[in-house]
């Protein structure tokens, strides 16, 4: 019963943001599996019945489950934010202003 409680919520953490991730990026996140995190936690939690019997390392590492840092790895979330301020880069606009008050081209 806590395996399937925590892992449902690990889930629902996961979801979202995963969701906000992909509202405003052109590569596609992965979805990670329930039944995959059940069995992580299941793994980690050993014979747990609630978050009280966990020592601090298990704990840690339960609640690293629901980021999708762990899951994706570190190579895939900074190409993301790599991706994400290419991307804001190129869409930078502040608007029109008269060409007596823009700034000039140096190079």
């Amino acid at each position: 019963m806590f395996y399937d409680a925590f892992a449902d919520w690990a889930f629902g953490q996961l979801e979202r943001e995963r969701r906000q991730l992909g509202a405003h990026r052109k590569k596609r996140i992965p979805a990670i599996p329930l039944r995959t995190l059940q069995q992580q936690v299941k793994t980690i939690a050993g014979g747990v019945i609630s978050l009280d019997e966990l020592n601090s390392e298990q704990r840690f590492n339960l609640i690293n489950l629901a980021k999708l840092h762990t899951h994706l790895g570190t190579d895939f979330m900074t190409s993301l934010s790599k991706s994400y301020q290419d991307q804001r880069q190129e869409k930078r606009h502040h608007g029109w202003q008269p060409r007596h008050k823009r700034k000039p081209d140096r190079y």
